[in-house]
């Protein structure tokens, strides 16, 4: 019950109504009791529920490609995508059209106890946007007063909200996120990875500082003689766009709050668990390569991140107006 008390609150966020026609899209790799989570949660809410699959099976590269499926899921007003099938489906444009997408990107029930389904998320990520409209420059200092500086005027931003509450919306729940991609050539000085820090394609926890250098939005020089460095190196060289793999597409901001507290330690392996990662609150990360398909995402999770000299992460934590209310901190307990 507290998976679908925790999916019918995501689901209420998205406008998920009564009477609504919704459709829970799944794989062949969806956990059975996910889905029975989405059904529930849908039906408590009284939406007419279909339950579509599992699609995806092997051999099938899109299986939105289906005539058939992609009229179904147009026809509905909601799709509760458990597989990511439509983020990736060649058809994904013409399915938003008519409808919205949420996208649970869990892999199993059981890590719905790890998140906090809460109103006040969308709200800190739509107000760090306007904050970041409104100023000229972000700053991310780490702990060793090293800083990266980041011009904002030309720049351009991607929400990462969690709801879908608009047609034409594909939203991938857990979120949290706003990610700044700035003008070529915006961002320059250097940035150091301490233990505890993580790569995230990589699935990697940091052990021994690495000291990353840029000039005009290119990656220069890697400093550093351990294997954390020398994995960032692997995959940077291994991008298959080596003129992309070492310019700074994004700078992202985490802004997601956990029901569990902070990891046990530097290394604890729940960083990298679900809702964890670039996306979680106090978190600052920085990625290159193509934006859609990085060569690497570094995230520091002790730096402090400042706009126009206010700051908005203290030493990892979120501060002022985009940290969480005491409601929001209740929901989490």
């Amino acid at each position: 019950w507290r998976w679908i008390d925790t999916v019918t609150t995501q689901l209420e966020l998205s406008d998920a109504a009564p009477e609504d026609l919704a459709v829970v899209l799944s794989s062949t790799a969806t956990d059975p009791e996910l889905r029975d989570a989405a059904r529930h949660a849908l039906e408590r809410i009284g939406c007419a529920v279909v339950v579509l699959g599992p699609c995806g099976r092997a051999g099938v590269e899109d299986p939105l490609g289906n005539p058939v499926v992609l009229a179904g899921l147009r026809a509905a007003d909601l799709v509760v995508d458990l597989a990511d099938l439509v983020g990736h489906s060649s058809h994904r444009n013409e399915l938003l059209l008519d409808t919205r997408v949420l996208a649970i990107t869990v892999d199993r029930a059981a890590d719905l106890d790890r998140l906090v389904a809460h109103p006040g998320l969308a709200r800190r990520v739509e107000h760090l946007d306007q904050l970041l409209e409104s100023a000229t420059s972000l700053r991310l200092v780490s702990v060793e007063a090293e800083s990266l500086d980041v011009a904002l005027e030309g720049s351009r931003r991607r929400l990462d909200r969690g709801v879908a509450d608009r047609i034409g919306e594909l939203a991938r729940w857990p979120a949290g996120a706003v990610w700044v991609r700035p003008h070529s050539g915006g961002v320059a000085g250097a940035v150091v990875l301490l233990p505890g820090d993580i790569l995230i394609e990589a699935q990697h926890l940091v052990r021994s500082p690495v000291r990353l250098e840029i000039e005009a939005g290119h990656l220069v020089e890697i400093i550093g003689e351990s294997t954390d460095a020398d994995v960032l190196r692997s995959q940077l060289e291994a991008d298959p766009h080596p003129d992309d793999a070492y310019q700074v597409s994004e700078i992202g901001l985490g802004l997601n709050l956990l029901r569990i507290g902070s990891p046990a330690g530097p290394f604890d392996a729940s960083k990298l668990s679900v809702g964890q990662g670039a996306a979680a609150a106090g978190c600052c990360s920085v990625r290159f390569g193509r934006a859609r398909a990085p060569s690497a995402t570094v995230t520091m999770t002790s730096a402090s991140a400042l706009l126009d000299d206010r700051s908005i992460v203290e030493a990892g934590h979120l501060s002022g107006a985009v940290a969480p209310d005491v409601y929001e901190r209740a929901a989490a307990r």
